[in-house]
């Protein structure tokens, strides 16, 4: 199945994204752009542990205002927030690390550990 493009102004927008976490002091342990062939649309994957300390609406809400700040707020629809100790988190931490910066690093066509990845941009696995 083709995969629709990740373009240029989204992969600046997540990075954008990113950075702003970053500067609001919000712990983000894992953060790319996850294509789905289910859907055929790119998710913006926040992996942090604020999933499991303050609920996912509460994660959500802090997401929400720092994409308001940084004028990305239309970009929420397309941002999941999950817990580090999810299956699909599990298993990339297990085998990829970019360390606590911001990596610019495209997976495509890649088996980790038996989870197949179609296609991902990944800024961060820590």
């Amino acid at each position: 199945m083709d995969t629709v493009a990740l373009v240029e102004s989204q992969i600046a927008d997540g990075r954008r994204v990113v950075e702003a976490l970053d500067h609001a002091k919000f712990r983000l342990d894992v953060a790319l752009w996850l294509y789905s062939s289910e859907t055929g649309v790119w998710h913006l994957l926040l992996a942090t542990p604020l999933v499991d300390t303050e609920g996912p609406a509460e994660t959500y809400r802090r997401v929400q205002s720092a994409l308001a700040d940084i004028g990305l707020a239309d970009l929420l629809p397309n941002v999941s927030v999950v817990s580090p100790r999810s299956p699909f988190i599990r298993t990339l931490r297990r085998v990829f690390r970019t360390g606590p910066g911001i990596a610019s690093i495209r997976l495509t066509g890649s088996a980790i550990n038996g989870t197949y990845i179609e296609d991902a941009f990944v800024y961060r696995v820590v």
